[in-house]
């Protein structure tokens, strides 16, 4: 692992789309997870003992195999950057106990509508068991951004104002130029800036 990379892999990761915009799938991948592959049996001992910054990237798949769990635990103990944490949450590959701790690590975590739907049944569980011992639970969820495929940012673009009422839309750099002065960039060194022009919103 070459600690001078702005973006470090961790493991198998599947990629359908590319900072350029290119597609390598379309909608949602299916594919069958095999066991006992190569990502299974990362050794820890073999990896460079060196600190990393940046972004670290790895799928919840790195914690299905204890070999790999460990020498994840290790490169995460040396990296000095966020991590950024691909969910899979495909029965038989995890469990809520392991899969806690990667999203308590995690500053950025990616999954699908199915995914999510399977945290929430989880989250409504936990939740039924807080009450019965007078926990509160509370959440903060903010939806900073979406893909311009988004349904909702389509709908934007075609002039719907509810969607529209979704982002912060402007004539021109002006103001977007001034929110730059303060607001922190989430990828500086691959996607710079907090505005997007769209050129189909401004016909």
């Amino acid at each position: 692992m070459n600690n001078n990379h702005l973006i470090h892999v961790f493991g198998e990761v599947l990629f359908d789309h590319f900072p350029d915009g290119s597609r390598v799938l379309g909608g949602e991948p299916h594919y069958e997870i095999v066991a006992d592959c190569a990502y299974d049996f990362i050794d820890g001992e073999l990896l460079e003992a060196k600190s990393t910054r940046g972004v670290l990237y790895h799928g919840s798949l790195a914690i299905s195999n204890p070999i790999a769990r460990a020498a994840l635990q290790i490169v995460k103990a040396r990296h000095q950057g966020k991590i950024f944490v691909d969910i899979n949450l495909r029965p038989p590959w995890w469990d809520q106990e392991s899969l806690l701790p990667l999203l308590q690590d995690a500053y950025w975590v990616k999954l699908n509508e199915a995914e999510l739907a399977a945290l929430l049944n989880d989250l409504r569980r936990v939740a039924e068991e807080f009450r019965k011992r007078d926990i509160l639970l509370v959440l903060d969820i903010v939806l900073n951004h979406t893909s311009d495929e988004h349904e909702w940012a389509q709908k934007a673009v075609m002039g719907d104002r509810r969607y529209q009422d979704y982002y912060y839309i402007f004539d021109n750099r002006k103001i977007p130029d001034m929110f730059e002065q303060t607001m922190p960039e989430i990828f500086p060194e691959s996607d710079p800036d907090n505005f997007t022009w769209n050129g189909a919103y401004a016909d």
